[in-house]
């Protein structure tokens, strides 16, 4: 629906001044919600559905790219076109097994990392009410001129805080409350959407990345993994090369050589010190960007 300026209607300057500091609210999340019906408040705002369907595809393609690349090096090269080892021996199934494990692992961990939840807080009663005052008015012009079928602004990017001291905080584009319980919080952009537990998101796979390693919810399990497969991965397919050609080169020349290769991947990748996010930049940069503005909000 457009939405335009007219006379009488609220001006919503938050939209125009970009992101608004933490306001203290005049209403606590604690109090008695006030007779306002959800399913009338303004829509969620539209995620960017483009960007994110390149991001997708892109990620797909990269964890295609890979599972392709890793098991063309293992299985044709090192366990059939070397020949080193006994065909259909046990250190060729060992090595078969591997990596068409990890990669159907990594395959059903993106499954999972797409259609998961990341933790995108849903309206509901008790998310929504009360509305703080200072937005009040505006959501209730906001019901009165879309009932008139005339043009309307919505409120645009703000965030208030309870007076409860509790920690809560209100989004006025989501119109939701996000409780300090949940852990962390934050507005994405992209997904439009606000996400508890939130980490990063993913410029690889078009998806926020939320939640922890423990528990059912969000989807950070699910990277992660996919992030160590793309790590394993890589070792069985070196473990696998370098075996086989120190069966037939001698290991006298091949293990040193591999050795300083393994010790160069590793170092440069920084896996050991920053986590699965070391081997994503795209979300290592976000991760460190969204850090510094949820500190900020």
């Amino acid at each position: 629906m457009e939405e335009r300026s007219i006379e009488g209607a609220p001006s919503f300057e938050l939209a125009k001044n970009g992101p608004q500091r933490i306001e203290e609210g005049k209403v606590s999340p604690s109090k008695p919600p006030k007779t306002v019906d959800i399913s009338r408040l303004p829509p969620f705002l539209e995620p960017r559905y483009n960007r994110r369907r390149r991001e997708t595809i892109g990620g797909c393609s990269v964890v295609l790219f890979l599972i392709i690349l890793y098991a063309g090096f293992t299985h044709g090269i090192a366990l059939e076109a070397l020949d080193s080892f006994d065909y259909h021996g046990t250190t060729w199934w060992v090595f078969f097994g591997l990596i068409y494990g990890q990669a159907v692992f990594a395959l059903l961990c993106l499954f999972m990392l797409l259609v998961v939840d990341p933790g995108v807080v849903k309206r509901s009663p008790e998310t929504c009410l009360p509305i703080p005052q200072q937005i009040e008015a505006d959501i209730h012009e906001y019901i009165r001129l879309r009932d008139r079928r005339q043009p309307f602004f919505r409120p645009g990017e703000g965030y208030f805080a309870a007076e409860d001291g509790t920690g809560d905080t209100y989004c006025s584009r989501c119109l939701v409350w996000r409780r300090h319980f949940d852990g962390k919080h934050y507005h994405c952009n992209t997904c439009q959407r606000c996400v508890k537990k939130y980490d990063h998101h993913c410029s690889v796979f078009g998806r926020c990345i939320a939640g922890n390693m423990c528990g059912w919810g969000g989807n950070y399990k699910y990277f992660a993994m996919i992030c160590c497969c793309f790590a394993t991965g890589l070792l069985t397919t070196f473990v696998a090369l370098v075996w086989s050609l120190s069966i037939l080169f001698g290991p006298q020349w091949v293990v040193p050589i591999a050795a300083v290769l393994l010790i160069y991947v590793v170092c440069s990748s920084r896996i050991l010190v920053f986590g699965p996010q070391a081997l994503c930049w795209p979300c290592r940069a976000a991760a460190e960007c969204i850090a510094e503005k949820c500190s900020r909000y």
